[in-house]
């Protein structure tokens, strides 16, 4: 029982079979336990702790997990069973949670390495690194992230990174397995996800992507070094507005030449993303904007 419970309850206990007495019950010194921590944490060994500890006492006696410690699957076992499995988000992002059980004498801590990781960046409430779990498509991603910002709704995410494709809130539902993105025509890549609501400019992030490839193009086969400059100059002047008729071809026909006449990844995955805002937005690359400040719609 907790020490409230025996404060209220032994006086009245003892009313019952005495009259005129007091008591009173307060703790001096609690016993200790002795716990293992163990695993990919910072310093594992052999720790003295309260008897009323839980694993999260145990691992900040530990100096926690590493950087390679799962966040998300800390064991505790009694003996060879398992007691509980207790994800450190639940502290991190909602707060210490009730029902972790304490840890009695004996009583092991393991920390085994980190899980699946996803890099959520953009225009989110958390962008962070994060550990997957009992996440498994892009709608739980963003929910583990914060979701967007408040009065935002989604425009697209970028899956896969720089050499990644365009996914809209038709995809959010899509498994994060290689075999099911790929089924829906999206890289899993690095797992790399950037998220852009209503507010972003998709004409500005393509040319900033191309710009990218462009520094980055080594020049030693011609597809890569002339296509990459000819995409950013192409997206260049469409981000400022000025769309000459044509454009839709002349990056479709630049893309499709990196893809199959590149010698690297790079120059092959240069295209990647245009491509795919092409298709998604074509209206993009055939229409000025009607101002400095309109973004695309998807």
């Amino acid at each position: 029982e907790r020490l409230g419970d025996v404060q209220e309850g032994l006086p009245q206990v003892l009313r019952t079979q005495f009259r005129d007495v007091s008591a009173d019950v307060s703790l001096a010194r609690l016993r200790t336990s002795r716990v293992y921590v163990v695993g990919d944490v910072t310093n594992p060994g052999a720790y003295d702790i309260s008897s009323l500890s839980t694993p999260l006492n145990a691992l900040f006696a530990a100096g926690g997990p590493t950087p390679r410690g799962s966040l998300r699957l800390v064991k505790h076992y009694r003996g060879n069973q398992l007691v509980q499995v207790v994800d450190l988000y639940d502290l991190l992002l909602h707060g210490v949670k009730s029902d972790i059980k304490r840890l009695e004498n004996g009583d092991t801590v393991l920390v085994p390495p980190i899980g699946p990781e996803v890099t959520v960046e953009g225009m989110v409430r958390r962008p962070a690194i994060y550990e997957l779990k009992d996440e498994k498509d892009l709608a739980s991603v963003l929910d583990l992230a914060g979701g967007l910002h408040a009065g935002r709704t989604l425009q697209a995410v970028m899956l896969g990174g720089a050499a990644g494709a365009f996914a809209t809130d038709k995809d959010l539902d899509v498994t994060l397995s290689f075999e099911q993105v790929g089924a829906a025509a999206l890289p899993l890549g690095s797992g790399a996800v950037m998220v852009f609501d209503d507010t972003a400019d998709i004409r500005d992030v393509l040319k900033r992507t191309a710009h990218f490839f462009a520094d980055e193009s080594c020049g030693k086969c011609y597809p890569c070094q002339l296509g990459t400059h000819r995409q950013y100059e192409i997206l260049d002047r469409l981000a400022s507005g000025r769309v000459v008729p044509g454009d839709l071809e002349r990056l479709s026909d630049v893309g499709r030449t990196m893809i199959d006449a590149s010698l690297c990844g790079l120059g092959q995955t240069a295209a990647t993303a245009v491509l795919s805002a092409m298709k998604i937005w074509p209206e993009m690359f055939e229409r000025k904007r009607k101002g400095q400040g309109a973004k695309s719609k998807g």
